[in-house]
């Protein structure tokens, strides 16, 4: 075998792994409509597989997440979701919303939480340059629990946390996680808190055989 067919074989496992991860969280949230088979959706500019790119692309050269980056990845997942039929209030789209009790909690303020919870999730990444599964377990569940939590956006939110979930492995050179439409029950059941969601990615680790137990 050619060099040539390696490299090809290896990019096509890649592209494999991207659709499936991207079809398996949107399946979690009921859209089974978008094909990203079509190589038109394929784009880094586009929808929820252009958003996913560009957090690989941050992760590969360990780059931090910006308030910016994460609004810009909401409005191209809701702008593709819009475009097959699933609707979202269209004022919040890519634009972070007020939240709490009656929604006390201002814009602005949103916005500073995400700006602390990206700076921590950072520090995280940096103070843990080789992490064992019960540290990685703790990073990945701080990342989504923690994203989810700040209920950012009118929708989106889970799949932007999926996306920061995989731009930790990206970080750390590891497989991409994929999760599957069957794991739906579990994983909306680790959401309660972030010691069930540690349990859950640690469980994830070692489906997946990127951790071993010992």
């Amino acid at each position: 075998m050619t060099s040539h067919s390696k490299e090809k074989i290896s990019s096509d496992k890649i592209l494999k792994n991207y659709i499936a991860f991207l079809s398996g969280s949107n399946a979690i949230e009921g859209i089974t409509n978008i094909n990203y088979q079509n190589a038109y959706l394929q784009k880094a500019n586009k929808g929820y597989f252009g958003a996913f790119l560009e957090s690989q692309n941050l992760a590969a050269e360990k780059k931090s997440i910006t308030v910016a980056d994460i609004c810009i990845w909401q409005k191209l997942i809701s702008a593709e979701q819009l475009d097959y039929g699933h609707a979202i209030p269209g004022q919040f789209v890519g634009v972070i919303k007020s939240c709490g009790k009656d929604n006390n909690i201002s814009v602005e303020q949103q916005k500073q939480r995400l700006e602390r919870f990206l700076s921590n999730l950072d520090q995280n990444l940096k103070n843990n340059p080789h992490p064992d599964l019960e540290t990685l377990s703790r990073i990945l569940a701080d990342a989504f629990h923690g994203f989810i939590s700040l209920n950012l956006f009118a929708d989106g939110n889970n799949r932007v946390g999926r996306l920061l979930v995989n731009y930790v492995m990206g970080w750390y050179s590891l497989p991409i996680l994929i999760f599957q439409k069957s794991e739906r029950y579990d994983f909306f059941n680790a959401y309660q808190n972030v010691s069930l969601m540690k349990k859950f990615m640690a469980n994830k680790l070692q489906k997946e055989k990127i951790f071993q137990k010992d």
